[in-house]
C-alpha cells in the first residue's frame, strides 16, 4: 500500500491522434496531488492591457506610470525593473538602442504580444537546459500556418522582434521567423492563464503541458504565491484512466467552448461532454418547449447531436421540433440582456433577467446559471437581508451546488465560492431561527408567570411560576447577546 502511493501517479503516453497525453499508473484518491511543479517562464498574456514587466500586475487606468530605466517598458515600481523574469530582455532592447513607448494602460497593446515567447527564445542562450524542454513541447506549427492566428503573429510578434530588436550595429537578429513563429505557437499552445495577477498572466509548464483538454476534467488547477502549477484530482480516478485539464471556461455552453477551442487551441473538442448534448443530462443548453409551444409542454428543446447544432432543435417528450433560427433569436437577445445586466449589476437587473428568460430556458441553462451566480454574490449573508431573500439564496445555491458538482468537478473555485455562500447564509438563518424560538418561548413563560404569579409557592402551580421567573431572566439575557 505505501509503495503504491509513492508510485509516481501518472506516466506519459503518445499515439498518432491525440499526440502525448497523460495515463494514471494508479487508482488516485479525490483530492490528492498529481503534479506540483515551477513554470518554466513566466510573462504577460498575448491580448493583454499594460502590465508591469516584472511582477505582471496591472497599471490601472493611470496615464502615467513608471517606465524601465534602461529600456522604457513599464513597471509598477523601481524595484521590479531588477526583476530576474525581465532582466534579459530588458538587456536586448537596451542593446538594440530603442526605447519601448507604452503611452496607455487602459487598452489591449500589442506590443505585449511578442513578450512571452520573446522569454522563452532568451532561454536558448542563458539557460540551455528549460530551452531543450521548451523547444520540445507542441507548437501547432503546421496547423495553426495561414490562419488569423498566424497572420496576426507574423505581424505582432516576428516582424516587432525582427525590426525593432536588430542591434544597434546592423547585425542580424538571433532567431530566424520560422524560430520565432514556431515559439511562439509553443507559448500560446502549452500557456496556463494564471489568475495570480489582475489582468492574468501566462505560465509554461514542464509535464503539465502534456495533460490533455476535457470540458469536463477530471483534474483541478491551482497556483502558489510563486506561479508553482499544482494539480490535483477532481474525483476518484481509476488506474488506465486518462488525466485532463480543462483549457477553456468550464461554465460556458457547448457552442462558446466549441468555438473556443478552436479559434485559440485550433481543434474540435470531442470530450464525453461535448459529444452528449444533455451534458449529462444537466440540460445545460437546453431550451423549454412550452416557450416555443403554445400548448403546455414539460419538455426540453436540444439539438440531436453536436455535429446537427445548426439544424432544428427537437422536444424531448413531446418530440415536436423547432426551427434554430428561432433558437438562435432567444440566444442573441440573451447574450445582449445578459451583458446589459451584468454591466450594471443590481439586484433588480439580474433578478429581472432571470425571471423573463425563465419563460425559454431551462433552470440549468448556462445564463440563468451564470446570472444566478451572480445573484448569490449579491444577495448579503448578514442581518440587512430578509427572510424571504435569505431563503431564495439558500435555494439558488442549492441548485448551483449540485448542478456544477455533476457538471465540472475540477471547478473548485466556483464550488467552493457557492459553499461559503451555501454556508453563511445557513448559519444566518439558524442565528434567526433560534431567535425566533427564544422569543416564542419568553412570551409563553412571560404569560406563564403572569397567569400563575398568585399561586402559593408550596403548591405545583407555584413552584412553576418560581421556575418561569428564573427563565424569563435566563432566556432574556440570551437574547440580550443574541442582539450584540
Amino acid at each position: 500500500e505505501s509503495k503504491e502511493k509513492c508510485a509516481n501517479p501518472f506516466k506519459i503516453s503518445s499515439d498518432s491522434k491525440y499526440g502525448r497525453y497523460v495515463i494514471a499508473t494508479r487508482n488516485i484518491s479525490a483530492g490528492e496531488v498529481i503534479l506540483k511543479e515551477p513554470p518554466l517562464v513566466v510573462g504577460p498574456s498575448q491580448i493583454t492591457r499594460p502590465v508591469c514587466v516584472g511582477c505582471l500586475k496591472g497599471l490601472g487606468d493611470s496615464l502615467s506610470f513608471l517606465e524601465c530605466e534602461h529600456c522604457g517598458w513599464p513597471v509598477c515600481q523601481r524595484e521590479c525593473q531588477e526583476n530576474i523574469n525581465h532582466l534579459e530582455e530588458c538587456k536586448l532592447f537596451s542593446t538594440s538602442g530603442k526605447k519601448i513607448s507604452i503611452q496607455h494602460a487602459f487598452n489591449p497593446h500589442p506590443t505585449y504580444q511578442c513578450l512571452t515567447a520573446l522569454r522563452c527564445l532568451l532561454l536558448k542562450e542563458t539557460n540551455p537546459q528549460k530551452w531543450e524542454i521548451i523547444a520540445n513541447l507542441e507548437s501547432n506549427y503546421n496547423r495553426r500556418r495561414g490562419t488569423e492566428q498566424w497572420i496576426n503573429d507574423e505581424e505582432n510578434v516576428v516582424k516587432f522582434i525582427q525590426k525593432f530588436l536588430t542591434p544597434s550595429n546592423g547585425s542580424n537578429v538571433k532567431w530566424t521567423n520560422e524560430e520565432i513563429m514556431k515559439i511562439n505557437g509553443i507559448a500560446r499552445v502549452n500557456g496556463y492563464i494564471v489568475p495570480l495577477t489582475e489582468p492574468a498572466h501566462i505560465a509554461i509548464y514542464d509535464q503539465a503541458s502534456f495533460f490533455e483538454h476535457s470540458c469536463c476534467a477530471n483534474v483541478t488547477k491551482s497556483y502558489t504565491e510563486n506561479d508553482s502549477l499544482i494539480l490535483r484530482a477532481a474525483k476518484s480516478i481509476q488506474c488506465g484512466e486518462r488525466l485532463s485539464i480543462s483549457y477553456t471556461e468550464a461554465l460556458w455552453g457547448t457552442l462558446k467552448r466549441q468555438q473556443n477551442i478552436f479559434d485559440y487551441e485550433l481543434f474540435k473538442c470531442e470530450c464525453v461532454r461535448c459529444l452528449d448534448v444533455t451534458e449529462s443530462n444537466t440540460f445545460y443548453s437546453g431550451l423549454n418547449c412550452s416557450g416555443f409551444n403554445e400548448e403546455h409542454c414539460e419538455g426540453i428543446l436540444l439539438p440531436e447531436s453536436l455535429d446537427k447544432w445548426f439544424s432544428d432543435w427537437s422536444c424531448n417528450v413531446c418530440k415536436k421540433n423547432v426551427l434554430y433560427v428561432k433558437i438562435d433569436e432567444i440566444l442573441q437577445n440573451a447574450q445582449k440582456e445578459f451583458h446589459l445586466a451584468i454591466g450594471d449589476k443590481t439586484e433588480e437587473n439580474l433578478t429581472n433577467f432571470i425571471k423573463f428568460f425563465s419563460k425559454w430556458f431551462y433552470k440549468n441553462h448556462y445564463y440563468l446559471a451564470e446570472m444566478k451566480c451572480e445573484l448569490v454574490k449579491l444577495l448579503t449573508s448578514d442581518t440587512a437581508i430578509s427572510d424571504e431573500k435569505l431563503k431564495l439564496k439558500l435555494q439558488l445555491c442549492e441548485e448551483l451546488i449540485e448542478l456544477y458538482t455533476n457538471l465540472v468537478p475540477a471547478e473548485m473555485r466556483i464550488l467552493g465560492t457557492l459553499k461559503y455562500e451555501y454556508g453563511t447564509a445557513l448559519f444566518e438563518l439558524a442565528q434567526r431561527d433560534i431567535k425566533t424560538t427564544l422569543e416564542n418561548s419568553l412570551k409563553n413563560i412571560q404569560e406563564a408567570f403572569d397567569l400563575l404569579q398568585y399561586e402559593p409557592a408550596m403548591t405545583f402551580e407555584g413552584k412553576i411560576c418560581t421556575k418561569s421567573e428564573f427563565l424569563i431572566d435566563k432566556i432574556s439575557e440570551l437574547l440580550d447577546k443574541s442582539d450584540m
